[in-house]
Order: structure tokens, then C-alpha cells, then sequence
């Protein structure tokens, strides 16, 4: 009919999208993240988490004339039984302490975002407001500066009124702090926590310095409870809080205390630390993080190690490598040994090329796999051979068998990468990861000669991590 408008039909568009390669790797390494957290925090049996009301600070120390210190014990405490010591004794390894701000947390670019907020927001000038927070800061008993935010809000209001509750709203509503939350940092604390679900080897806790209640809001308001085992406040010294909490929590019940390692950006928290009453099992590392506000000044203090954000989500890697090395039962050295084992080396090379420790006397060694398990075998005798059925076994997820343990005995370095890592659906909609792994082997007349092996792994079944983590590495490094 003539002044009708034609009528056409929709044409029905496809929306199957195949994803990338890329695509399919990050969904697959977020599902992987939310399946570790769901093994720490829901099906985990050696320790449960604690819900918000059975959890409340406990004070540290005993003298009120210290600065207020509190430990929140995020999971359920083990009894002091005997079993329950013992337990506690057989199990821990290591005991990870982090700083938050600009550690886990981007503190540092999370306070210059709130401050141009607040400016913008009341239309206060930058360095009005720099002058507001520096004169918010209290000198405490020790000679710490502490900022008080309730003190820096009063101030700013004294010069614009009734802009408390605009700051107010803004801290509590338009501003996520999950956001600024270093993900690389706690992707690597949740692949270190894997090592919690039947016996806890490695503790982690949090130590930060600063008014506890501005502190504890802050970190409440994030996801970061999942990662860790317990959350330390102070205003004053981090090096007694800690020495006070290793002789409660080990060497009054009897307890060897774990490696103890240390990961601050402060060079005044390392120095500190440095003092500590351990001369073995102990090291001081120093988080080089650009965006902290004080994180690149070199530390004051010998025998510390440095782990530098040059790359995103490198610092993060390195913390990782070195810790799952330090559980390796030959790792129980003086700190001038572990120094000595970290400072200066290539921690890629340590972790991945090279065994842990070997000793062919002994005619043990142990390596760590690209999934972070550690294997740690001892040979009876120097006269394998490839041919013994009991030498070709596979041994761990890399796909070496005990003949490439064996071979690394009279080679240290003995490298076996993952290359060519890539994403793809199945026929049946599942998600496998592709790789080619390269390692040396020996050839009949002695030489070492390269091999390539090609795996395809499904990682992703009927909607379900067929395995939860397949590479720590590549799960810390594609952190977003």
C-alpha cells in the first residue's frame, strides 16, 4: 500500500562468538581464582574462616603502655592440646607477614585518587590539603607519625563547613577499595594458600602500621580476609609485634618457629625488622613498588632482598617463587645463607632451572612444577638407567619422570618451560590449554640434546575447573 512502511524481517543473528585464545584464558583463570578461594574459605578442613561475629581483635601486648597492637584471627584456631601442637609442629613451614599499603594494597594511588575527589568534590586546593594531612598526623609515644583521619576530616571542615558528610560518602559509598587491591599480589597469596587445605604450611598474615579502626575500615571494605590467615594492626613497632606473636603462637608451646619472610616498602619497617630475634629462618625482603609514595628509597640495612615491580605483577612473582622455595626442608639456613641464596640471582632461574637444593652425595634432589608443587625425591645409588620401569614413572605435572630428576643430579641446570600456551574450545564445549614443553635429555653418547613434547590439557569441564590451577605463574602474571 502506497505510504506504508515496508516491513522486513529481522535476520536472526548468530551469537555463538568464538573467544579468543586470550579471552578464554582469563575466564578460565577466573574461575580458577574463585575455586581457590571456594577450597580456602568453604571445603577448607584444617582451619575454617571464621564469619564476622565470632571474629574480634585481640590485643597483642599484655603492657597497656605500648602502642595499641590487635591480631584479628581471621580462621579457627587449633586447640593447645597436645595433638593439636603437635600438628602445628609437623605442618608449618613458612610464615608469610605483608605490609598493606602499597604491598597488597596501591595505597599510595588510592590516597592521591581520595584527595583529588575530596578537592574536586568541595573545591579545596591540592596543597591545602596536603597541609590538612600532614597536621592530621600524631606523634606517638615511640616518635611515630600517625595519621588520624577523623582528625584530617575535622580539619578540612573547619575551613569549608558542612562538607563532613559529602567526605563521609565518599569513603563509604563511591569509592571501592577492592580497586585499588594489588590483584597480582593476591593471586599469589591465594596460590600460596593452596598449601592450607588438609595441613596449613604456610601461614599468612598481615602486619600493618597505622590508627587501627581507619586501618581495619579499610581493609574490611576489601576481599583480602579470603587470602590470609590472620590481620595484624599496630601504631608502633611491626619487629615487636612480630616478636611477641612468635613467642605466643610457637616457642611457649614448644614450637621450632617457621621461616619467617617479611615483605614491607618502607626502608623505616625493614630497618626495623632487621633487629629481630632470629638469627636463622628469616628473611627481609623490600617491595620495590613505582607507584608507592616511599617504596623505591634503598633500605638502610644489609641482608635484604629486593623484589622490584619493573614488570606488572613481577614483584608479586618473585614473592611466590621464593616462598615456595623456602618450604623445601633444606631451605632452614642462617639469614646470611638465605641472603645469600636470593640476593642478586635471576628468582625465575632458581625456581624453574636449577633444583632447589641437591646434594649428589646425599643423592637427593628436590624441584618445584610450573603448578608450584614441590617434589623431593633421594636416589639410592648413581647407576640408573632410562630403561628401569621405576624411572620412567611421571613424577609430576611438568611431566618429568624420575630419570629427569636423576639426570639434574650431575646437571643443575636443567630447564623445562612451558612455550606456546594456547586456549581453545573442545568439540564438546570444554576449555583446553595447549603447550609445548622443551627440556633437555641425554643423548647415548652423554650430550644433552633438546626435546619438545606437545600436551593438551582440559582445564575447563562442563562449566567446572577440571583442575583448579594448572600454572601459578601464568596465574599470578595475567592478573587483571
Amino acid at each position: 500500500m502506497i505510504g506504508q512502511e515496508p516491513i522486513f524481517q529481522p535476520r536472526k543473528i548468530d551469537q555463538r562468538v568464538e573467544k579468543t585464545s586470550d579471552e578464554l584464558q582469563e575466564g578460565y583463570l577466573e574461575l580458577a581464582e574463585e575455586s581457590l578461594k571456594k577450597m580456602r574459605n568453604e571445603d577448607g578442613k584444617y582451619e575454617r574462616k571464621l564469619v564476622d561475629d565470632e571474629r574480634s581483635l585481640e590485643s597483642v601486648f599484655d603492657d597497656q603502655n605500648k602502642p595499641p597492637s590487635y591480631i584479628d584471627r581471621v580462621r579457627e584456631l587449633l586447640d593447645n592440646s597436645e595433638d593439636s601442637i603437635e600438628k602445628q609442629r609437623a605442618s608449618e613451614k613458612v610464615w608469610l607477614v605483608l605490609d598493606f599499603d602499597d604491598v597488597i594494597n596501591k595505597t599510595t594511588t588510592y590516597n592521591n585518587f581520595l584527595r583529588d575527589k575530596i578537592c574536586e568534590g568541595i573545591g579545596l586546593d591540592k596543597k591545602e590539603f596536603e597541609r590538612f594531612y600532614d597536621e592530621s598526623k600524631i606523634v606517638n609515644n615511640e616518635n611515630k607519625k600517625v595519621l588520624r583521619f577523623d582528625r584530617l576530616v575535622e580539619k578540612i571542615e573547619e575551613s569549608y563547613p558542612n562538607t563532613k558528610e559529602l567526605i563521609n560518602k565518599l569513603i563509604t559509598e563511591d569509592i571501592d577499595p577492592n580497586e585499588f587491591v594489588d590483584q597480582g599480589m593476591k593471586r599469589a597469596m591465594l596460590a600460596l594458600g593452596r598449601n592450607t587445605m588438609e595441613k596449613r604450611e604456610v601461614r599468612i598474615s598481615i602486619l600493618t602500621f597505622g590508627d587501627v579502626n581507619y586501618q581495619k575500615g579499610r581493609i574490611d571494605k576489601t576481599d583480602i580476609s579470603d587470602t590470609v590467615d590472620d590481620i595484624i594492626y599496630t601504631e608502633g613497632s611491626k619487629r615487636e609485634v612480630l616478636e611477641t606473636l612468635l613467642d605466643r603462637d610457637y616457642k611457649s608451646k614448644g614450637i621450632i618457629p617457621p621461616i619467617v619472610i617479611t615483605l614491607d616498602d618502607s626502608k623505616e619497617q625493614i630497618k626495623d625488622y632487621y633487629d629481630i630475634n632470629l638469627p636463622n629462618n628469616f628473611i627481609n625482603m623490600h617491595y620495590q613498588n613505582p607507584q608507592g609514595k616511599k617504596s623505591m628509597e634503598a633500605a638502610a640495612v644489609d641482608q635484604v632482598i629486593a623484589v622490584k615491580e619493573q614488570e606488572p605483577h613481577e614483584a608479586a612473582l618473585d614473592f611466590y617463587k621464593i616462598c615456595k622455595i623456602c618450604l623445601n626442608p633444606n631451605m632452614h639456613l642462617s639469614r646470611k645463607e638465605l641472603h645469600e641464596e636470593f640476593n642478586d640471582k635471576n628468582i625465575g632461574e632458581v625456581y624453574h632451572n636449577t633444583e632447589i637444593k641437591s646434594d649428589i652425595k646425599r643423592k637427593k634432589v628436590s624441584k618445584i612444577d610450573s603448578t608450584g608443587r614441590l617434589t623431593y625425591m633421594v636416589f639410592n645409588d648413581l647407576n640408573h638407567s632410562k630403561e628401569e620401569p621405576e624411572m620412567s614413572e611421571v613424577m609430576d605435572s611438568d611431566g618429568r619422570t624420575a630419570y629427569d630428576y636423576y639426570l639434574s643430579l650431575n646437571d643443575p641446570v636443567y630447564p623445562i618451560a612451558q612455550k606456546n600456551i594456547k586456549y581453545f574450545k573442545s568439540t564438546d564445549g570444554d576449555v583446553v590449554r595447549s603447550y609445548d614443553v622443551y627440556k633437555l635429555e641425554k643423548d647415548i653418547d652423554g650430550s644433552l640434546k633438546e626435546k619438545m613434547i606437545h600436551k593438551e590439557i582440559p582445564v575447563i569441564i562442563n562449566g567446572m575447573p577440571f583442575v583448579p590451577l594448572i600454572d601459578a605463574e601464568e596465574f599470578i602474571k595475567n592478573s587483571k
